[in-house]
């Protein structure tokens, strides 16, 4: 069997749906699935520039085949229309897709509201190939509100009708499921959660932690690992801090991810002001390495 996994972006700085849909090819693969990946040069929501990477040939990238077209960001006005979002045109991925996709038995489409995957499924309905949909989160109440007609106007014309056409929605949570179903979604549902890989085990973790970013070994440490986005609410977090730090508690935060530069700073002015800078450290983008010892 053959899958192809069609997405926005593999890029690391894209976070966890990067990360979900390489590791899904590891492990079809590793059962012995043909499967790889297409998607774009995409490195991610904060203006990177392209990922340098061979464009247009099949490439391996992080262990798994994976074919990278150039991205083009549509603008209006002189900005980038959506670039947080996933509104990331290739037509060259849309001319590929369009000749080869019949090359393949099923197709895996992940980021609804993005470009790549709603040109997937929808050429994937003109000919006839089955399709899933990866949810992602991305039909709950609290997504379906930003952006909102955006998002009204995007579904009543392209996906709806691939969310409807498709085999099956991935969904990796009773909640999730539930959110689908309310959105109106008649494709079956497959409630199956994402599988982990175990960390090696590093005894001198923190140790090492402590020593990069100055922590004394008696101070507790609160992680916080992900993007730095709105939607997280690493705000709540620090205004709890700060309660802690006013009544005296010992600790040190380490908020490690990258964001919006109007949000980080945002989040850097809320601890001055809380008095936490003294008790805090933003790292930036973690991964790897560096990422396997903080979650020690």
């Amino acid at each position: 069997m053959k899958i192809l996994h069609v997405t926005l972006s593999v890029s690391p700085r894209r976070g966890g749906p990067s990360e979900v849909v390489l590791n899904l090819v590891r492990s079809l693969r590793a059962q012995g699935v043909d499967a790889e990946i297409a998607t774009t040069n995409d490195n991610g929501p904060d203006g990177s520039a392209p990922l340098e990477v061979p464009l247009e040939e099949p490439v391996e990238y992080e262990g798994v085949p994976v074919r990278f077209f150039p991205q083009f960001l549509p603008a209006l006005g002189g900005m980038a229309l959506g670039k947080d979002r996933g509104f990331v045109f290739s037509g060259r991925l849309t001319h590929w897709l369009w000749k080869h996709i019949r090359d393949y038995d099923v197709l895996d489409t992940h980021y609804l509201f993005s470009y790549p995957s709603t040109c997937a499924g929808a050429i994937a309905r003109l000919q006839q190939v089955p399709y899933t949909v990866r949810a992602m989160g991305q039909l709950s109440p609290w997504a379906l509100a930003q952006s909102r007609l955006k998002k009204q106007v995007y579904a009543t014309l392209l996906e709806r009708s691939n969310l409807n056409g498709a085999a099956g929605v991935h969904c990796t949570s009773a909640g999730e499921a539930q959110d689908v179903q309310s959105f109106g979604v008649q494709a079956p549902l497959i409630t199956l959660p994402l599988g982990v890989d175990r960390i090696p085990s590093w005894p001198e973790a923190g140790s090492k932690v402590r020593y990069r970013y100055g922590i004394a070994p008696d101070t507790p440490i609160v992680l916080y690992l992900s993007r730095l986005h709105y939607k997280k609410r690493p705000d709540l977090l620090i205004q709890v801090l700060g309660q802690l730090a006013a009544q005296h508690h010992s600790f040190h935060l380490i908020l490690a991810g990258s964001g919006e530069p109007e949000y980080t700073a945002y989040l850097e002015q809320l601890m001055t002001s809380l008095g936490l800078t003294d008790r805090a450290t933003l790292t930036g983008f973690v991964a790897g390495l560096d990422k396997q010892l903080l979650l020690q």
